[in-house]
């Protein structure tokens, strides 16, 4: 036996309604998530592009590096208190902040000082590391030392700093 049944699908008008709706519902979220996104990415370059502004006109250079010893008996055993001591100058146009300062050499690798101080335009400030290394523990020189800034291409290299000498000298 064949039932027909009377009743009827949505009408054609309903489904439209109710198709374009969900169309409108995705297209508002696609924009919001877009908007945000973009607003992003925005603020991100933005940044991007003062720092790199700024860096451009950003100079420095070390004055002077020693090893120091603050006591009247000098010695270059280990062990023995000394001070790392630098002096730099900020010769750029803007202030420039100092990250880390590296002291390298070939023989027993690289010490790591962490600076994280801004220096003012046309200010030259002196640090000083303690440190109980020999002289002979850094081999009695140092073939390099590296200032780093928060600009990628602001840097200054330092070479050939005689610790052993210095250590004699005080």
């Amino acid at each position: 036996m064949i039932r027909i049944s009377n009743r009827k699908g949505l009408g054609p008008f309903v489904a439209s309604i109710i198709l374009v709706g969900i169309a409108v519902f995705i297209a508002a979220a696609v924009y919001q998530w877009n908007s945000g996104l973009s607003t992003d990415i925005s603020r991100n370059l933005e940044n991007i592009t003062k720092t790199r502004i700024n860096c451009q006109r950003s100079s420095f250079y070390a004055e002077s590096f020693a090893f120091n010893c603050p006591n009247t008996t000098c010695s270059c055993n280990p062990g023995v208190d000394k001070n790392f001591t630098f002096k730099i100058r900020n010769t750029g146009d803007n202030d420039v902040f100092l990250k880390n300062l590296y002291i390298k050499n070939s023989t027993s690798g690289l010490y790591e000082l962490r600076l994280e101080t801004n220096l003012q335009m046309g200010e030259s400030q002196e640090f000083s590391m303690p440190t109980k290394i020999g002289c002979s523990g850094i081999s009695g020189a140092v073939d390099q030392v590296i200032i780093t800034t928060n600009c990628p291409d602001v840097y200054d290299v330092y070479t050939a700093v005689s610790a052993q000498d210095s250590c004699r000298r005080c």
